[in-house]
C-alpha cells in the first residue's frame, strides 16, 4: 500500500506536466537540477529518495499495475514521452488510504542520507546494550558497518558502568516516540530488532506476519526513522539520549552538487558568469544550471541579479495564466527573448513562497 500510495501521490501533484521518469527519479533520489527542481515545485520533497533501491524494470510493473487497475492513465497518447494522469478511481483510492499508508512519514529531502545512519546505530546499539547487560560479550553483530561498530564501541565503552542505565534510557524514549505510530507500526519496527537470545525477524517474515507486500516493509521502517528524527529534533528536551545520538548526524540542508558548489564560491567571490565558465571550463548553459541550483536551496539568492523585475512578473502572469510549471508553457505565453534561464530562476522563486497545498493536491 505505501509504494501504490507513494506513486499515485507523485502522478497526482505532477499532472501530466512530467513523464513517468521523473517519478521513478525522484523517489530514486537522483541528484539532478531537474529533479531537484521537480519536488520543490510539485511539493515532493518529502518523497524525494524514499526508494532509493528500486529498479527500473520494478518501477515499470508497479506503474503498469495502477493503470491495469485503472488508477491512472495517460496524459497524452501523442507524445513520446510517458505521462500520466490520476483518474476518478485513482482520487478515491487516495481518499480512502492515505492516512493509513503512512506515506506522510517520509521526510526525504531532509533525512534521506541520515536517516540510515540513525537507524543502524538503534539496531546496534539495542544489541550491543542487551546482551552486554546479561553478560554475554560474544555475540554476532547484525550490523556489518564498520562506522556503525566503530561509534557503538565508543558509546559503549564510555557508558560501560552504566549500561543498564542507558538501555532503561532508551527504552524510556523508544516507547514515548512509538506513540507517534500505530501499534502495529511500532510492533512491526520492534520485532525487526535483536535483542538478547532473540534475533529480530527477517524483512519476508515481517510482510508474511503483518500481511505487507515486499516493498511495503523496509520502506514502513525508513518512513518510521525518517519521522522519528524529525520527532526528536523538534522535542530534545524529551528526548535526551536520542537527541545525543543523533549529534553528529547532519541533515541535508544544501543538497548541491558538488560542481554545483564550486560554481556557488565563485559566484560569493563576485566572479560572473562569463568569469566563471572561463575560470572552470564549463559552458554557460552549465553555470545556468548551477544557479538554478543553487538559488532552489537559497531563499535569499538576489535573482534581480540574472531577472528583472518586469520579467518576473510577466513570468509569473504567463505560470498563472497556463495554471503549469512546464517551461514550454510558460516560454509560449511570454515575450520570446525571455530565455528559459530566467523562466527557471523564476520558478525557484515560486519554490521559496510556495505553502502548503498551492499547486498540491488541489
Amino acid at each position: 500500500m505505501i509504494l501504490k500510495a507513494l506513486l499515485l501521490t507523485c502522478v497526482k501533484r505532477l499532472k501530466g506536466e512530467r513523464s513517468s521518469s521523473a517519478i521513478f527519479h525522484i523517489i530514486k533520489g537522483k541528484r539532478s537540477i531537474q529533479t531537484i527542481q521537480d519536488i520543490h515545485m510539485y511539493q515532493l520533497t518529502n518523497f524525494y529518495s524514499s526508494v532509493k533501491n528500486i529498479r527500473k524494470a520494478d518501477y515499470n510493473k508497479e506503474m503498469q499495475k495502477l493503470i491495469r487497475q485503472k488508477l491512472i492513465a495517460e496524459a497524452d497518447v501523442e507524445r513520446r514521452t510517458e505521462t500520466y494522469l490520476i483518474t476518478e478511481l485513482g482520487n478515491e483510492w487516495l481518499e480512502r488510504n492515505s492516512d493509513s499508508s503512512s506515506i506522510h512519514y517520509f521526510n526525504g529531502l531532509t533525512y534521506a542520507n541520515t536517516s540510515l545512519k540513525f537507524y543502524l546505530r538503534l539496531v546496534l546499539l539495542i544489541q550491543t546494550l542487551t546482551n552486554t547487560t546479561r553478560n554475554n560479550y560474544s555475540f554476532l553483530p547484525v550490523v556489518n558497518d564498520p562506522e556503525t561498530e566503530r561509534w557503538v564501541k565508543h558509546i559503549y565503552s564510555s557508558q560501560v558502568y552504566q549500561t543498564r542505565e542507558t538501555l532503561n534510557q532508551l527504552y524510556e524514549e523508544l516507547k514515548k516516540v512509538f506513540r507517534y505510530f500505530t501499534d502495529e507500526e511500532a510492533h512491526l519496527f520492534i520485532d525487526r530488532l535483536t535483542g538478547f537470545e532473540q534475533y529480530g525477524l527477517s524483512l519476508d517474515q515481517l510482510a508474511n506476519k503483518y500481511g505487507r507486500s515486499q516493498w511495503e516493509v523496509p520502506l514502513l521502517i525508513t518512513a518510521m526513522t525518517q519521522n522519528m528524527l524529525q520527532v526528536v529534533v523538534e522535542d530534545k528536551e524529551e528526548f535526551p539520549f536520542l537527541t545525543f545520538m543523533t549529534g553528529d548526524i547532519q541533515p541535508e540542508n544544501m543538497l548541491l552538487t558538488n560542481s554545483a558548489k564550486s560554481t556557488h564560491r565563485l559566484l560569493q567571490k563576485g566572479y560572473d558568469i562569463p568569469a566563471i565558465a572561463q575560470i572552470r571550463k564549463l559552458k554557460y548553459n552549465t553555470i545556468y544550471d548551477h544557479i538554478v541550483e543553487i538559488a532552489i536551496h537559497d531563499p535569499a539568492f538576489p535573482i534581480e541579479k540574472y531577472v528583472n523585475k518586469k520579467t518576473q512578473h510577466s513570468i509569473m502572469e504567463a505560470i498563472q495564466q497556463t495554471k503549469s510549471f512546464m517551461l514550454k508553457d510558460i516560454k509560449e505565453n511570454i515575450n520570446h527573448e525571455v530565455s528559459y534561464f530566467e523562466i527557471r530562476l523564476v520558478l525557484s522563486l515560486i519554490k521559496n513562497t510556495i505553502h502548503s497545498g498551492d499547486k498540491g493536491d488541489k
